[in-house]
């Protein structure tokens, strides 16, 4: 557990420093794509706001399992004409206990807290949790709000993912 900790703030400071290169270089930031999506009907949509992805075992959800069986949740955002929009990152957990959020750099703490200030930029499959946990229902958020302030507010672009955990 200790060095997958240690993984993911090793990524996390590594994105970062990337995001804050190119959001300095007018040269790499003139360079960023316009993202599209193709949604399979032979059409592309042109992505203008950002659209966060978060997904439970590879799924959209709701998913079910046993107390014994390890949940993965991972995220992903497109940010499309966002790309490079400063913002607040949320990754938040509505369980059994209360609210919790992951907060760059320590990690889970109770409440809704922002989890990193960064500009927006595309990826996908990035695992943020992995563990069997309590019998319960789970709900895990993530999300980024364009006013960066560390506040939950608008606008705000989120997915969500239902986790059922039976004995």
């Amino acid at each position: 557990m200790k060095i997958r900790k240690e993984i993911k703030q090793s990524w996390m400071i590594l994105l970062i420093i990337l995001m804050s290169i190119v959001g300095t270089s007018g040269l790499v930031a003139a360079a960023v794509p316009i993202e599209a999506v193709d949604d399979k009907t032979g059409s592309i949509t042109i992505v203008t706001e950002a659209l966060p992805d978060i997904k439970a075992n590879g799924q959209d959800g709701p998913i079910t399992v046993s107390s014994i069986t390890p949940v993965s949740i991972t995220i992903g955002l497109e940010a499309g004409l966002q790309t490079g929009t400063f913002a607040d990152w949320w990754f938040v957990a509505s369980t059994p206990l209360g609210w919790y959020s992951w907060v760059f750099p320590t990690g889970w703490t109770s409440g809704i807290t922002t989890a990193i200030q960064l500009p927006l930029f595309g990826f996908s499959g990035l695992e943020m949790f992995k563990s069997s946990l309590p019998v319960g229902d789970y709900v895990f958020y993530f999300g980024v709000d364009t006013t960066p302030d560390n506040v939950l507010n608008s606008p705000l672009a989120y997915d969500s993912v239902e986790v059922h955990v039976i004995q």
